[in-house]
């Protein structure tokens, strides 16, 4: 958490996480249309909903002479170390992280597999950003509203320095401080990953267009299976995020996470009503039998009902006998009521505990 001194320091970073959250994205937003290899059309794991930087005090970097040089160019700029992180989450992908306090820019290095890219990014008093990079990956989602970003392929981090100093925006940077740049940074993460989540455009349409724009072209069996993949990888992220949000304003320790994340699941006003009765079925305790499969499928429904009409319904009227009740609700990033399934004295025995959120087992490892 940010010190209450800071609050006000709202980051602006989001840009500059952008990359890494659209660069782990794409395998899951986009898969290649190949009718001879559906196997690889399978859906990968999409990128987690919170990251942790490890501080690593000796960093084995991929490219150290690339690295080094970086360090160097940064140094002549006036740029200080904060330090070398790892992100578990993200394949261990490893950053240095720096700051000028005179000139109001944080930086980045990536140790990319290939070659390190940097960027230079400044913070704001409002929701804003300015960022700049030698990195040639962009991404339509990058485009957020108020978020400037300089994409300079191959340039140098005094050449990216410049650009940003000549923007309009680089007047209202506020300071930087080499404390603030970890909550910075993934504070910045959650809100990109949030604003990605709430903008989700999957659409047999949307997947028609893009393919159109790819020169490529696609049967209505190959659109329906990628629909469904991107559907189901969407509907995972928007769960894990939404229960994380939740567990980020309670300050819940692991404790009392771990007594909670069992029976906890979020249900978005995005569900429809298969993905609601999916998200049910992992909280209760015992497993649905069929009648309780065929009481919620046959629950009465009203065009334009959302998922939080439908398990309203589901609570109030204690439909196929969950035994739910609401303890909560997010608006990030969507709206959703947070429930629990009661325990019964039958099945309350001690349980082997399942990891809530795919960031914590990866963390923990």
């Amino acid at each position: 958490m940010m010190p209450p001194e800071n609050a006000e320091f709202i980051l602006i970073g989001a840009a500059a996480v952008a990359l890494i959250v659209a660069c782990i994205g794409v395998a899951w937003l986009w898969k290649r249309f190949q009718p001879e290899a559906k196997q690889a059309r399978q859906s990968n794991t999409p990128p987690p909903c919170r990251i942790s930087l490890q501080s690593e005090e000796n960093p084995s970097w991929k490219s150290e002479k690339y690295m080094n040089r970086y360090i160097e160019h940064f140094r002549a700029l006036g740029f200080q170390r904060i330090g070398a992180y790892r992100i578990p989450e993200l394949e261990n992908q490893r950053i240095l992280a720096l700051f000028n306090p005179t000139q109001k820019f944080y930086a980045c290095v990536y140790d990319n597999k290939t070659h390190p890219t940097c960027e230079i990014f400044a913070a704001f008093n409002s929701d804003s950003s300015l960022m700049g990079t030698n990195s040639v990956w962009a991404r339509d989602i990058e485009h957020r509203p108020g978020y400037a970003t300089i994409r300079a392929e191959n340039a140098t981090p005094a050449q990216i320095l410049e650009a940003l100093k000549q923007h309009e925006k680089a007047s209202e940077r506020a300071a930087v401080t080499a404390d603030q740049f970890v909550p910075t940074f993934l504070k910045a993460y959650i809100q990109n990953f949030n604003w990605r989540l709430k903008k989700c455009e999957i659409s047999r349409d949307q997947i028609r267009m893009d393919a159109r724009q790819e020169g490529r072209v696609v049967t209505n069996e190959q659109v329906e299976d990628l629909y469904h993949a991107k559907r189901a990888a969407y509907v995972a992220q928007l769960q894990d995020a939404c229960r994380a949000q939740y567990r980020d304003e309670h300050k819940l320790d692991r404790e009392e996470w771990q007594r909670l994340h069992n029976r906890l699941v979020a249900i978005p006003e995005t569900y429809d009503l298969k993905e609601v009765i999916n998200a049910v079925s992992y909280a209760v305790p015992a497993a649905l039998n069929e009648k309780q499969m065929f009481t919620l499928q046959r629950l009465e429904t009203s065009l334009g009902d959302d998922g939080i009409v439908l398990i309203n319904r589901m609570i109030t009227k204690n439909i196929a006998e969950l035994n739910l009740r609401q303890i909560g609700e997010v608006k990030e990033p969507v709206r959703a009521w947070i429930v629990v399934a009661d325990e019964s004295p039958a099945v309350a025995e001690p349980q082997e505990p399942v990891p809530a959120l795919p960031s914590e087992a990866k963390a923990a490892a």
